[in-house]
């Protein structure tokens, strides 16, 4: 494990900007932003210590494979159009600001220069940035790959965004990447090949990477497939299973992992187990890009958590963390069926508690 990443100032203005990146760090809590250690702003010192994990940069290391490569693409634009969302435009989009996990899992990292209050002109800076990212990645594919239909699906896609009169956003960016990697992969399953199943580790190229360790606790549900080997969610009945894991603080006792008996919803004419007996969990359009996805209630703690998607077998998802409402009891299902629901979760006094960051 590579040590963790330290900035110090002891002046104004760099103390000045430490304290604005915590603050968007601590805002973001996204599974594709790096996350902090620790924090302390005292005795005319500021310091910021970010969580690592082992991995590497988009610059050293991008996505060989055209499959991986669409999929990091849109996992790379969600998590952008997710900031954007929250008002957050990182504004230094480069190959080496995005770290990639052990995974093959994109972070942002280096938001010194980001903004909390995201006028049009940011958004539009990054979108930018995020299409030339997307050239790069097209680009880096193994040369023997380059001929596939997947290579061509990512090129067209990197041509077709360079091109556009009207620029996707990246939230658009992040459904066309997706939608590629999904009809490619089902191509390859169909053929019986077998796409690769990530990036591999360069031998010389590890940076410290961010993953989800905060000062205080932090929950991440992650889904898992049961049947990692199997066809895609496309045929009947799929299942997934659930971990949820605590992350604690560095100096707290080891992390807890409890894994527990997971609710199963239908969506689509597949069953999928998502959550914990006790969760609601309701499938609609909660991205508003026109694709499912599940919405996990807690009621024991109030937390709300949004999935990327559905899984698919095999594929690994990451919830956020969107909201805590004390005394939630269930998610508001009304209007799933309609395209962009509201997101709403009620209480036990049989109020409603709107849900605005999604």
């Amino acid at each position: 494990m590579i040590d963790p990443v330290v900035k110090t100032a002891s002046c104004e203005p760099e103390r000045s900007q430490l304290r604005h990146e915590a603050q968007l760090l601590l805002r973001a809590r996204h599974p594709g932003v790096v996350t902090i250690r620790s924090f302390t702003d005292q005795d005319g010192t500021t310091c910021l210590t970010i969580a690592p994990v082992d991995g590497w940069t988009l610059a050293d290391a991008p996505p060989k494979e055209p499959i991986d490569a669409l999929r990091y693409t849109a996992a790379l634009a969600r998590t952008v159009a997710d900031l954007h969302e929250l008002g957050i435009a990182h504004r230094a989009l480069r190959a080496d600001h995005v770290l990639s996990t052990a995974d093959g899992r994109p972070m942002l990292c280096e938001l010194g220069d980001a903004t909390s209050h995201a006028a049009d002109d940011d958004r539009r800076t990054d979108a930018d940035a995020l299409r030339g990212l997307v050239e790069l990645i097209a680009l880096a594919v193994t040369p023997e790959s380059r001929g596939s239909r997947a290579a061509n699906a990512l090129r067209t896609l990197a041509t077709d965004l360079r091109d556009d009169t009207e620029p996707a956003s990246p939230a658009e960016i992040a459904v066309r990447a997706k939608r590629a990697a999904a009809r490619h992969e089902s191509r390859f399953r169909r053929s019986g090949a077998h796409p690769s199943p990530g990036p591999r580790r360069p031998r010389r190229h590890r940076l410290a990477a961010l993953a989800l360790g905060p000062v205080i606790v932090v929950g991440s549900i992650v889904v898992m497939s049961r049947h990692a080997g199997e066809p895609s969610a496309r045929e009947p009945n799929p299942t997934t299973s659930v971990t949820v894991t605590t992350i604690v603080a560095p100096e707290s006792p080891a992390p807890t992992v409890v894994d527990t008996t997971p609710r199963r919803v239908e969506a689509g004419g597949a069953l999928f187990d998502v959550g914990q007996t006790g969760d609601d969990v309701v499938v609609a359009d909660w991205h508003c890009d026109g694709e499912p996805s599940a919405a996990l209630l807690r009621p024991t703690t109030g937390e709300v958590f949004v999935f990327s998607s559905l899984p698919a077998a095999g594929e690994t998802l990451t919830a956020r963390l969107v909201a805590t409402v004390p005394g939630a009891v269930s998610i508001v299902a009304d209007r799933t069926d309609a395209p962009c629901p509201p997101l709403v979760v009620r209480r036990t006094d049989g109020s409603n508690q709107p849900v605005g960051d999604r």
